[in-house]
This record gives structure tokens, C-alpha cells and sequence, in this order.
């Protein structure tokens, strides 16, 4: 019965195993007592499996039982005690009691090197579960020195290329990756393929989880191509070797679409989680909580290539079932809620928009106080809306809260408080309170030039909206002089085709109009129309307006004056869509 129980342990066949343990737990502690040798192993076995089936508090209760006879019939520092002991710090991990786990395992460490010295594989051993937890709790200083540590002793001990020396490099590297030194990463796990590479081949699971590892590293580090390069080739071996439904190569093409996605190919990712979606479904059916995590993020990829229709059905359904397995104040429930509103917004339906960001307002600040970031958020997003649906005073409101809070909990150089101030100046211009405006926005520009630098694009955004508010107060010649700077920027920093430094170009033909400047106005105008045709068509609505704007200039050269009323159709036209 035992033998059998280990069999089906060893095949993942835990409720089989689980079953059989406990009878023959049964049977020896009658046959040989609570305190006999045999009992005590069955019952550290049961607790295994217990571990094994997600139930480490009952595998705890068991393994204290253990601990406690043990320590009465074989002292403190026996090898059984010990290796139990090792046993409660690892259910501790599981169970994410990390400083309760780490206090046992560098007792355990001390017990080893006392014992057996500072270079035998048991100290080795609780030197690696030792470090492995620091690396849990977040204490890298400790776990780094501890893996390096490890790395010297297994390097002298079995050499460079022994199993043991090259885990050591990979825990090493996890270290690095968890503290965000990832150069240092990728330096050890690039040798670490390369050593089973060599050693046991390219489809061995070694190889491949150290391929999937650097991925990770160079994904970390945007070095896109070389990530993509490994995971392609990772999927590839694991739909080889394992199936092409198995979870290892399920999990490795998620792993492949979150690179696509972070390096912006984005349909790429489409591709992989739209199979990935219907795999999952197929294996484990609609309502399983993998399924529709993968449904959130394939309405996420769509959303990032503006098919909202095709996001929305996904977005809708994800909610609905999140509502029912979560409930309504559930955080994943709040998220969804966000990321079918904002489908909302860019499908226009703002009223569905606002409706449902109201509703997660009132939850946040609820749930989590009204200072919470998330809470912060959620105004941000309810704010958006109601500019949208041109309820500015309410807009008004939530905008002057947001700017309070960030500044009392950020301070008034924070980045996200200069970013709610550029947004009050906007909404301010909307209502038409220009001097306010004004005043917000000069601080704005002269915050960002002094943290991100005269040429950041938040910088220079600062100024184009600082222009706009010139040009709205009929500051014709202080708007010139910052649209000159801006498009000056624009063309170093992006190039003369962009979209940007076009519009830059408009915005400045329009401000030379209203001085009279016509010849140059002109002339920029003609440049935008130019390469506008060529860039994005005779249709697009940016070319169609340019083609107004020349148009209007040349019946003002023609008739030798000064159109006033084409001048303000401009000017109307530019000042539109400023947020």
C-alpha cells in the first residue's frame, strides 16, 4: 500500500496518493504506535502530499507532530529532525510566512555547518533554501551574498559545470532579476545555457527553462528581438516534446505574446492570444479563471490596435463573470469595470463611459480611501469623461480634488501633480477662465524643464499647451515664439515627417495668419499639405483641413487683404481637441 502511494505521488496523483497514505497511516500508528520510526515517516509523507494539494496548514499541523517526536527520540541535531525542520520552512514559503521560514533555515544552516562543516551538500543544501527565501521576502543584499557564497563552494567542491554550481548561477540571477540589476542577470544566464546546452542538449527542460529565463532578462532589458528569437524558439521545443496543449507550452506562448505586447507588435500578439484563448477554453471550458484572464488580455491587445468593437464583447463577458465568481468590490472586478469603460470612451459611448466610472469612484473610495491611488485614479478617468461629454464644471471639481491630493501626498514637484495641473489649466481654457489657465501652465512648463529637460516630450507638450493659451488671449506674438521653439524640437526630435511636428507646422501657420504674416503661413502650409498627401492620403481628415487652410490663404494674397473671417475659421480650428 505504501509502495503504491509513493507511485501515484511520483505521478502527480495526489488525491489517489493522499487517500492510501492516510490509511496506511492508520494501520502503523495501530501496528506500531504514534512514536514508532514507521509512523513518523507515513506521517511525513501524508504532509507532503498534503502540500502537493494546496493544503499547507493541514501539512503544518502534521509536520509539527513529527517535529515534536523526533526531537524527543532523536535529539536537536539529528538528520531526520533537521531535514524536518527543513520541511516546515519550505510549507512556511507556501504558505508566504517567509520570516517564520527563514528564522528555521538558518538554524538549520547553523546546525549543518556545526555538524557536518561549512562544504557538505547538506550545508550546501540549507545554504540554497536559505538564500531562496531572502530572495521571497525581498531581502537581495542577503541573497546575493548567500548565492555567491554558493557559487565559490560549488565551483572549488565540483567544478564549473556540476548541476549544483550552475543552480547556484541560476538562483544567483533570479537575485539579480528581483532586485532589477539585469545585466548582471543576463551575463550569468546566457552561461547557464550554455552549460546545459552543452551538457544535455537543446530539448532537454533544463535548456529550455533557461532559455525561457533570459527571455524574461532581455525582455526586462527591451532587447525585444533577442526575447522574441527564444521564445519562439521555447514554444517551438515545447509543442515538440510535450503537446501542444500541454501547460508548460501553453505557459510558454503566454510568455511569447507578453513580449510581443511590451515591445509593441501587437498583432503578433493578437495572433497567440487568440489561440491561446481557444486552447484554454477547449481544456479547462468558459468559466474557468485561466480562461478569463486570457479574454481580459486579448480586449487589451485589441484595444492597442483600435478595434474597440472587437474588445467590447470580451471586456462585457469578462465582467459578467468576474461579477459572479468575485463579486462586485473585487479588486479584478473593479479592473474590468475600468477597461470596459474606457472601451466605452473610445467607442464614444461616454454616457456608458461615465456611468460605470461613477459607479467605481463610489467603490474606491469605499474600499480604499479617498487618497488611495487607485482612487486617484479612478477621478482621473471619471474626469476624462466628463470633459468628453463637455460637463466641464464637473470636470472642474474632480481635477482641483486631484491636484489637492496629489500635491498634499506627492508634494508640488511630483510628476503625477504636475500632470493634474496640466489637466486643471486645460479645463480651465475650456471654461474659459484663461488667466487661470495661464498661471497653471507656466508653472507646468517651468516644472517639467527643470525635472525632464528643455527636449522631453512632456516638456514640449507643456509649451504647445502654454501657446494655445497665448493665441486664445490674442497673445499673438508669445504664442509665435513658443510654437517656433516647439516645432524646432520636434523636427530634431522626431524627424519633419511625424505627425506631431505637422501639426506643429499648422498650429504655427495659423498664429503667422493672425499677425499678417500670409507669405509665411503660406508657405508652411503648402509643406504640411506636401507631405501630408504623401504620408497619409488625399482623405485623411488632417490633409482635407490643410487643404481648407491653403485654400482660405490663397483668396487672401489674391485679393491683397487680410480675410479676418478665414483667419478665425483657423483659429477656431486649432484651438479644437487641445486636451
Amino acid at each position: 500500500m505504501d509502495t503504491l502511494a509513493k507511485s501515484y505521488h511520483l505521478l502527480s496523483r495526489y488525491k489517489e496518493a493522499h487517500d492510501l497514505q492516510t490509511k496506511v497511516l492508520e494501520k502503523s500508528t495501530q501496528l506500531y504506535g504514534a512514536s514508532h520510526e514507521k509512523t513518523l515517516v507515513a506521517q511525513a509523507n501524508l504532509a507532503m502530499t498534503y502540500s502537493r494539494l494546496g493544503n499547507p496548514a493541514e501539512a503544518l499541523e502534521l509536520q509539527k507532530k513529527v517535529l515534536l517526536q523526533q526531537t524527543n527520540l532523536l535529539g536537536t541535531q539529528h538528520r531526520e529532525t533537521l531535514a524536518m525542520q527543513n520541511d516546515i520552512a519550505l510549507t512556511y514559503t507556501l504558505m508566504e510566512q517567509y520570516a517564520e521560514a527563514i528564522a528555521i533555515q538558518a538554524e538549520v544552516l547553523e546546525h549543518w555547518r556545526s555538524l557536518r562543516g561549512a562544504d557538505h551538500p547538506e550545508t550546501i543544501t540549507a545554504m540554497t533554501n536559505l538564500g531562496l527565501s531572502y530572495l521571497c521576502i525581498g531581502q537581495f543584499t542577503e541573497a546575493i551574498e548567500l548565492q555567491k557564497e554558493l557559487i565559490e563552494k560549488c565551483t572549488t567542491l565540483f567544478g564549473p559545470d556540476h548541476q549544483a554550481t550552475i543552480f547556484a548561477m541560476s538562483n544567483l540571477a533570479l537575485s539579480y532579476c528581483a532586485s532589477g540589476k539585469y545585466s548582471e542577470a543576463m551575463k550569468l544566464e546566457e552561461r547557464v545555457l550554455i552549460k546545459y546546452t552543452d551538457m544535455t542538449g537543446e530539448e532537454s527542460q533544463n535548456t529550455i527553462l533557461a532559455m525561457d529565463k533570459l527571455a524574461d532578462t532581455y525582455e526586462n532589458l527591451k532587447r525585444y528581438p533577442e526575447a522574441i528569437d527564444l521564445m519562439t524558439k521555447v514554444v517551438a521545443l515545447q509543442s515538440k516534446i510535450l503537446g501542444p496543449r500541454h501547460p508548460d507550452t501553453l505557459s510558454a506562448m503566454a510568455h511569447s505574446a507578453s513580449i510581443y505586447f511590451h515591445a509593441e507588435r501587437y498583432s503578433d500578439a493578437q495572433i497567440l492570444e487568440e489561440q491561446l484563448l481557444e486552447l484554454q477554453t477547449q481544456l479547462f471550458g468558459p468559466e474557468n479563471p485561466d480562461v478569463i484572464f486570457r479574454m481580459s488580455n486579448l480586449a487589451i491587445v485589441y484595444t492597442n490596435l483600435n478595434k474597440y468593437a472587437d474588445a467590447l464583447p470580451l471586456e462585457t463577458t469578462v465582467l459578467d463573470k468576474r461579477m459572479q465568481s468575485l463579486g462586485p468590490d473585487h479588486p479584478a472586478t473593479i479592473s474590468a469595470m475600468t477597461n470596459l469603460a474606457l472601451t466605452y470612451s473610445s467607442l464614444e459611448r461616454y454616457k456608458d463611459a461615465c456611468e460605470l466610472q461613477e459607479q467605481i469612484l463610489a467603490k474606491q473610495k469605499q474600499l480604499l480611501g479617498i487618497n488611495h491611488s487607485d482612487t486617484v485614479s479612478a477621478m482621473e478617468n471619471l474626469a476624462n469623461t466628463y470633459s468628453d461629454l463637455k460637463e466641464y464644471r464637473k470636470t472642474l471639481k474632480l481635477e482641483q480634488q486631484i491636484l489637492a491630493i496629489q500635491t498634499t501626498l506627492l508634494g508640488k514637484d511630483h510628476l503625477d501633480t504636475i500632470r493634474a495641473m496640466s489637466h486643471l489649466a486645460s479645463t480651465y481654457s475650456e471654461l474659459d477662465k484663461n488667466k487661470k489657465a495661464l498661471e497653471l501652465e507656466q508653472q507646468v512648463l517651468q516644472l517639467r524643464t527643470k525635472f525632464l529637460g528643455t527636449d522631453h516630450l512632456d516638456t514640449i507638450h507643456a509649451m504647445k499647451n502654454l501657446a494655445v493659451t497665448y493665441f486664445t488671449m490674442d497673445k499673438y506674438t508669445q504664442c509665435q515664439k513658443l510654437e517656433e521653439q516647439v516645432l524646432e524640437k520636434y523636427i530634431h526630435l522626431l524627424g519633419h515627417d511625424d505627425r506631431q511636428t505637422m501639426n506643429a507646422q499648422s498650429s504655427l501657420a495659423t498664429t503667422y495668419s493672425m499677425l499678417g504674416r500670409t507669405d509665411e503661413a503660406y508657405k508652411l502650409y503648402k509643406e504640411v499639405l506636401e507631405k501630408q498627401r504623401k504620408l497619409l492620403g488625399w482623405d485623411h481628415p488632417d490633409t482635407l483641413s490643410t487643404v481648407e487652410d491653403v485654400e482660405d490663404l490663397e483668396k487672401e494674397i489674391q485679393e491683397d487683404k487680410h480675410s479676418i473671417r478665414a483667419r478665425l475659421t483657423r483659429a477656431a480650428k486649432r484651438l479644437v481637441g487641445r486636451k
